[in-house]
C-alpha cells in the first residue's frame, strides 16, 4: 500500500474501544481522546466524558490542558531564535539575555548557565517540584535567586526543572518583545492551522465562548476520591507565569497536527532542518523511565528520546493536577500517537497509546507490557514506600524520643519563604501540627507529625491519592527560646537543601477560637439565641 492509500482508521476497533473504557474505569478517569497519524494520514476520537457535572462528551475537538508537553513548543520556538538572530545560540548563558533577572546563589551557576543546559535539564539546578511560581514569568525568573542550590554540578547530572524552562520562555520573550504564546502562534500554530492551541487557559475559554459548535469545548480538571470513590471537579488554576514550561491548552486534531509536521519535514515544516536535528537529538542521558525502553534513554530540549523494539521513538507527557496528555512519535515510520485525558491519569494513556504503537508494529502480544497489572503495582509500591518513609528518614530515632522544646501549640502559626509562600499552621493534635501551603501546587493539609526533639515529618499529598510527598523538617529555636524558623527538605534525596520559613506572627487563631471571639450576628428573621 503506498502512503498516499487510504488505510482504514486505527481508531475504528471494538477491541480498542473495550480497553479504552476498561482503562477508564479501572484507573480513574472521566474521558480521554486520541489521535494516530501514519504518514499524510490522521485519525481521532473521543471517549467518556469532559465534564463529570454536565455530562459533555470528549470529541476530537475537546481542549485539554496539556501541562509540559509544552516544552517542545518552547524549545522548537528557540530553534527559530538560533536560526534567525545572531544574538541567540543554544550555548549563550542565559543571563546574558536577561541579565537583571536570570541570578542565582552562585555567580558561577548565574554566568555560566546556557541555553542549551535549560532545554536539556541539565542545568544543576533542582527541581523544586512544590514551587511552580505566581502569576508574573518575569518575577518568578526574578525569584531563582532566592532557592537555594545545594551540591550545584551544572552538566554532570539530569534533573528536571520547570524554572529552568521559564527561564527560556523570559528569554524569547525578552529577544521578541512579544508574549510567548503570541510566538508560538506566529512561529508555528497559524503556519500549522493549530486553532485550538493557547498558552493559557484564560484564551481558551475565550476561543471556546465564540465557537458554535458544542464539540469545542475546554475539559474539566477532575481527581479520583479514593475515600470517596468518586470524581472530584476541580477548578481551573491560575496558569499565568507557567509559560513555556506547562501552561498549554489544546486539542488532540491540534496536536497531531504538530506531530504530523515533525514527521514530514520535508513538507514545508515550521523548524530547519537543523533545528528538528537540534531538538530531537540526545544532550543529556536521563534516568530510567520505563521498563519498555531498550538502552539508554536521553533527553533532546523539550523531548524524550529512546528505543522501543529497535524503532527510535521521540515522545514528551505532560499534566497538571487534574489533567495529563502525552504526545509520542517513530520517526523513521512516520508513525506517532496523541493523548489527552481530563484526569491525572497517566497509565489511561499509557493503555491506550502503547496499545496502537503495538498493533502497528505488530508487537507480539507476549511482548506486550501489560499497563493495568504494571500500574496495580506501582501504586502498591508507592503505598508500601509511603509507609515506610518514616523509617528510612529517621532511621535512628532515640528510645524514649525527645521531647519538642515548647508545648505544640506554641508552634502554631504563619512561616513565609520568600518564594514558597507562608505555611500556616491552624491547630495541633496528636502530636501533630495541621496547617497548609496555599499556592499553585496546593497542599492542604500540610501535616508535622513530631518525630524527636525539633524534627518533625512532613506529610502532604502532592495530587490525592497518588502522589505524596513525606520529608524531614526541623524547628530552629531562637534565644527567646521560642520558634524562629521551620526548614523543611522539600528535594528528595537533597539534605543540602532546605527551604526555610520564617515565623511571620507567633500563633494564628483556631477556628473553635476564632468562632469563640465572634459576635453573634442574628440572620434577617431570625432571633439570636
Amino acid at each position: 500500500m503506498s502512503e498516499t492509500e487510504d488505510k482504514k482508521s486505527p481508531l475504528d476497533s471494538s477491541k480498542l474501544d473495550e480497553l479504552v473504557a476498561s482503562a477508564l474505569e479501572e484507573l480513574n478517569a472521566p474521558g480521554a481522546a486520541l489521535a494516530v497519524i501514519d504518514g499524510d494520514q490522521v485519525w481521532a476520537k473521543g471517549y467518556g466524558v469532559s465534564n463529570i457535572e454536565t455530562g459533555d462528551k470528549v470529541t476530537p475537538k475537546t481542549m485539554f490542558l496539556a501541562g509540559s508537553t509544552a516544552k517542545s513548543f518552547t524549545a522548537a520556538v528557540t530553534s527559530l531564535l538560533v536560526d534567525e538572530d545572531p544574538a541567540v545560540d543554544w550555548n549563550t548563558p542565559v543571563h546574558k539575555l536577561i541579565p537583571d533577572d536570570f541570578v542565582l546563589e552562585d555567580d558561577y551557576a548565574t554566568t555560566h548557565i546556557t541555553i542549551a543546559d535549560c532545554l536539556s535539564h541539565r542545568s544543576g539546578f533542582s527541581g523544586h517540584r512544590t514551587d511552580l511560581g505566581g502569576p508574573s514569568l518575569k518575577q518568578n525568573i526574578r525569584n531563582l535567586r532566592h532557592l537555594p542550590l545545594g551540591d550545584f554540578q551544572p552538566r554532570t547530572t539530569w534533573e528536571y526543572s520547570n524554572h529552568m524552562f521559564q527561564a527560556v520562555s523570559h528569554v524569547i520573550e525578552t529577544v521578541t518583545g512579544k508574549p510567548l504564546g503570541e510566538v508560538m502562534g506566529e512561529k508555528i500554530w497559524k503556519p500549522l492551522g493549530m486553532d485550538s492551541t493557547f498558552l493559557s487557559i484564560e484564551d481558551a475559554l475565550a476561543y471556546e465562548a465564540k465557537q458554535a459548535d458544542p464539540e469545542v469545548q475546554l475539559a474539566k480538571l477532575h481527581v479520583w476520591e479514593p475515600d470517596a470513590k468518586k470524581f472530584k471537579q476541580l477548578p481551573f488554576w491560575d496558569d499565568r507565569g507557567i509559560s513555556g514550561a506547562g501552561a498549554i491548552v489544546s486539542s488532540v486534531t491540534d496536536y497531531a497536527k504538530w506531530i504530523k509536521a515533525l514527521i514530514k519535514q520535508e513538507d514545508k515544516a515550521p523548524l530547519s532542518a537543523a533545528g528538528y536535528a537540534a531538538i530531537t537529538s540526545p544532550h543529556m542521558v536521563s534516568p530510567p523511565i520505563s521498563p519498555r525502553f531498550t538502552g539508554p534513554i536521553s533527553y533532546g530540549y523539550g523531548w524524550w528520546i529512546a528505543v522501543y523494539r529497535g524503532e527510535k521513538v521521540i515522545f514528551h507527557p505532560g499534566g497538571v493536577v487534574g489533567g495529563v496528555a502525552n504526545m509520542i512519535f517513530l520517526p523513521d515510520r512516520k508513525f506517532g500517537v496523541v493523548g489527552m485525558c481530563c484526569a491525572p491519569a497517566n497509565a489511561v494513556l499509557d493503555v491506550s497509546l502503547w496499545h496502537l504503537i503495538d498493533e502497528f508494529l505488530d508487537t507480539p502480544a507476549e511482548k506486550r507490557i501489560d499497563v493495568f497489572t504494571q500500574t496495580k503495582q506501582t501504586r502498591e509500591m508507592m503505598k508500601a514506600h509511603t509507609a515506610g518513609e518514616k523509617d528510612r528518614l529517621y532511621p535512628s530515632v532515640p528510645t524514649p524520643k525527645i521531647p519538642h522544646s515548647l508545648p505544640l501549640d506554641d508552634y502554631v502559626g504563619s512561616y513565609k519563604h520568600p518564594v514558597y509562600g507562608t505555611i500556616t499552621f491552624r491547630e495541633q493534635k496528636d502530636s501533630e501540627l495541621i496547617g497548609s501551603l496555599p499556592g499553585r501546587v496546593n497542599l492542604d493539609p500540610f501535616i508535622l507529625e513530631h518525630i524527636t526533639g525539633e524534627h518533625f515529618l512532613a506529610k502532604v499529598d502532592l495530587i490525592r491519592g497518588i502522589m505524596t510527598l513525606n520529608t524531614r523538617a526541623r524547628f530552629e529555636i531562637d534565644a527567646s527560646g521560642k520558634p524562629a524558623k521551620l526548614g523543611v527538605e522539600f528535594e528528595d534525596g537533597k539534605p543540602d537543601i532546605v527551604i526555610w520559613f520564617a515565623l511571620q506572627e507567633k500563633k494564628a487563631e483556631t477556628v473553635e477560637e476564632k468562632e469563640k471571639a465572634a459576635p453573634v450576628v442574628p440572620k434577617p428573621g431570625v432571633a439570636a439565641v
